[in-house]
This record gives structure tokens, sequence and C-alpha cells, in this order.
């Protein structure tokens, strides 16, 4: 169903850009609000919980998410192909997705570990992302940190702090809420990608190849991403679960790099955030049977 949202939100952005661009005002209370939704499913005091032998492998997989990963994929894509860099930076240092958990659970990976990795990449990634862009494409960008790091954040922050308050002062409200998260959630993410697409509908309709082109990259990406994780894995086997390893870096919160692009660098890395739904939807089923095959 979101394969589905996302590809019908961003043929009505695109065909219909008029439609889109009454919304797209709104574009960061509509992610806000798709955030509060998905951050109802989230129990923050997770990371509280950790214990000493999981603290490591939560922090790996934060920190090749957040740091490692997006800084070497930026570093090859600026020799190969320097003017997708700053999109591939963009979508590979994102945080991991609200979804994570749940999508674990269907995989048969740590529904927990996953939740921790999300809940702490929310966190980081306010400081980190806008750090990793500042310090290697700083030489063509006029943007300051600053600006950047207080838009992830006005985005995060505020509705992982009213989803918490609302935990511990009117759980029951909250258990209502969950039940609508769904139906509201999928409304909001059609709307979102809609917002965020309108306002280079021009651009798209003159460049078929241009789209192309992004769902070959993002599909490229996920391979890495997943890659990497069960890479992982091979590494450490007896610390490391590779699905989950592999699940944390490629479930990314794409619709955040979508609006954070959208607002700061225009339509080619908002282009390949949105269009990232599709590979990642199909990677899945090929991660979970290379996860079992090389298991010990």
């Amino acid at each position: 169903m979101l394969l589905v949202l996302s590809l019908g939100g961003m043929a009505t952005g695109i065909l219909w850009p008029e439609v889109g661009l009454l919304v797209t005002p709104w574009t960061v209370q509509l992610l806000m609000a798709q955030l509060f939704l998905g951050f109802l499913g989230v129990d923050f005091r997770t990371l509280a919980r950790l214990r000493p032998a999981d603290t490591l492998e939560v922090g790996l997989i934060s920190a090749v998410k957040l740091i490692v990963l997006p800084g070497l994929l930026w570093a090859i894509t600026a020799w190969l192909a320097p003017e997708l860099a700053l999109s591939v930076l963009l979508l590979s240092g994102v945080s991991t997705g609200v979804t994570a958990p749940f999508i674990a659970t269907i995989l048969d990976a740590n529904p927990n570990r996953m939740l921790q990795v999300t809940v702490l990449t929310s966190i980081l990634v306010p400081l980190t992302l806008p750090g990793l862009v500042s310090l290697l494409m700083g030489r063509h960008l006029e943007i300051p940190y600053s600006h950047m790091a207080r838009l992830l954040a006005l985005i995060l922050l505020p509705p992982g702090i009213l989803v918490f308050l609302l935990k511990q002062y009117t759980p029951r409200l909250v258990l209502h809420m969950e039940r609508l998260a769904a139906p509201l959630g999928l409304a909001l993410f059609f709307f979102t990608t809609l917002a965020v697409i309108a306002p280079f509908a021009g651009q798209f309709t003159g460049s078929g190849s241009g789209i192309m082109l992004s769902v070959g990259l993002a599909s490229l990406l996920a391979v890495v991403f997943a890659a990497c994780g069960l890479g992982m894995s091979c590494l450490w086997p007896r610390r490391l679960d590779g699905l989950s390893a592999a699940l944390g870096l490629t479930c990314i919160n794409n619709v955040l790099v979508a609006v954070f692009a959208a607002r700061f660098f225009g339509s080619d890395p908002t282009l390949l955030a949105v269009v990232y739904m599709f590979p990642f939807f199909l990677i899945l089923l090929p991660m979970r049977w290379m996860a079992k095959r090389l298991k010990p």
C-alpha cells in the first residue's frame, strides 16, 4: 500500500502540480504529523533498558548508518559521478525509519534491536546529517549548518517529545490513537509525497531519463545498504544479527530526506529519496533469504 501511495503521490504531483502546490506550504507539518503517528508505536525508554552486551551492537549499527556508510558512499560517488554525490550522501546518511521495528517482526529479525537503533539514530540525525553535508560539501554549498540542523530538529523532536509525554500521562489515549495511526498515516504519506514533488513537476515531465536514473541509483543503494548489513554479521557472527543490521541500514526515513532536500537542495536528491521506496520493498525478501544462508 505504501508503494502504491508513493507512486500515486508522485504521479499526481507531476501531472497536476497545481493540486500539489496547494499543500506544499504544509510539507513540514504533514511530515511532523506522519512522524507523530509513526512514533506512537515506539517506546523511547528502550535505550535506557539496553544491556551492556547490546550497547556495542546498537552503537555499531548506528555509527555505520549515520557516519561510516554515508561517508564512504559519498567518497566513491564524488570520484565516479560528482553530480550525484550530494544525493547519495543525503539518502545514505538519514536515520533508520520508524517502520523498522514493524518490518523486523515480519522478517523474523530482532524488533527490539530495530527499535533501539531507530530511537538512537532519530535523536542523532539532526546533528550528524547537517554535519556531514557541511564537512563534505561545504565548499559547494552556502547553507549554514545551523539552518539544516534546525529544520531536522523541528521535524523530529516535537512529535517525539509529544508522544513521549502522552505515553507518560495518557497511555489510554495513545492506545486509541494507535488504532487510527495506520489509515491516517497512509493518507499523510500520499499528501507529503504530493507536496514534495509538485514544485519540481516541470523538471520531471521533461526528463524521463532523470526518473529512470534515480530509480536505478536508488536500487543500487538499496542493494549496497543490505549487503553492508549482512557483511557486518560475517565479520562478527556471534554478536551481530545480519538481518537486523541489514534492515537497520536499508529501512530509512526517506520521506524526511525528501522534505529536507526539497527545502535546501532541489529536485535531484528529492526525487531519489521519493523513489527509494520501490527498491526497498523489493529487496526485503531476498535480504531475508540471504541472511538465512549466511547464518552459521
